[in-house]
């Protein structure tokens, strides 16, 4: 964020009762959640399992039911917002109202020398592309997209969109802004037909420097895909979920969200990835094994 937001001021604005030390706020998460500011961030809990994850984290502030909070000993020595109401629906508002803001700040537009972008392709505000890119017709590059060099988008691209997270703000069930971006690294090829949703709580959508993405991939927000990873057709990759260095994906593949695929790791053609793969790991079949390893 630009200006971090106070959680005394927070309180006051959205009738939420603070306990514990005043912190600024910069960052919003969940519990599992990785930002840059974790030590300036808020999150929220609906369980005593995650409240207990933001006892023992180093997270800023965490917005809480009252009745969570009497039930779970030592949060009192905590930063804490309470609320009478549903912590979700009173996170999500608060993030919403600052994503609706301007909270954060936006990327400078800027293109390199040399770079070939078709008359049909869309190219927004607030996007840099590398030197000697190519993009192909009717891509559409969305603002908060930095695109490295050497980068080849193929045509029917859209890359920035805002990513599918579904939650109550004030009390009805709204798609959630997102407030993040796509970085894609140097010497990256980019299929036909493929989607990279834009980051949710101000992190990235990662691509490495020379990974390639095939014809009609999805990658949805936060995730992360590793150098010289190779995403095949069809495959999905969802919220958070991280592709490792030289990791192959198979076609028609899925991967759920927040589960990691190792370093050169190997998953078949229809796999549904419902747990980590380790580094270096051969998995195939639904839901996906591993099987044999690789060199």
């Amino acid at each position: 964020m630009s200006e971090p937001l106070s959680l005394s001021v927070i309180g006051a604005r959205y009738s939420l009762e603070l306990v514990g030390p005043d912190r600024e706020i910069r960052a919003f998460g969940g519990v599992t959640t990785q930002p840059t500011h974790r030590s300036e961030m808020l999150t929220w809990a609906t369980s005593g399992d995650y409240a207990r994850v933001f006892l023992t984290s180093d997270i800023a502030a965490c917005i809480l039911s009252r009745q969570l909070f009497t039930d779970i000993p030592g949060l009192e020595d905590r930063s804490l917002l309470l609320t009478a109401g549903d912590p979700t629906d009173a996170f999500y508002t608060i993030f919403a109202d600052a994503v609706l803001a301007g909270a954060w700040p936006s990327l400078q537009s800027l293109q390199g020398a040399g770079s070939q972008i078709a008359s049909s392709a869309q190219i927004h505000d607030h996007v840099v592309i590398g030197a000697d890119c190519q993009i192909m017709d009717n891509v559409v590059i969305l603002p908060q997209t930095y695109i490295g060099d050497r980068v080849q988008i193929m045509p029917n691209t859209t890359i920035g969109g805002q990513g599918f997270q579904y939650g109550p703000i004030r009390g009805r069930q709204r798609l959630i802004p997102h407030a993040g971006g796509v970085y894609i690294a140097d010497d990256v090829t980019i299929g036909s037909n493929v989607c990279i949703d834009r980051g949710l709580f101000s992190q990235w959508t990662s691509i490495g420097k020379g990974a390639h993405l095939d014809n009609l991939v999805h990658v949805a927000h936060s995730a992360t895909i590793g150098d010289e990873a190779a995403i095949t057709s069809c495959a999905v990759i969802a919220g958070s979920a991280t592709i490792g260095d030289r990791a192959w994906l198979g076609p028609n593949s899925s991967v759920i969200d927040g589960r990691r695929i190792g370093d050169d790791a190997l998953v078949g053609i229809g796999c549904v990835i419902m747990r980590d793969i380790p580094p270096h790991a051969v998995a195939y079949g639904v839901p996906a094994r591993v099987k044999v390893w690789r060199e």
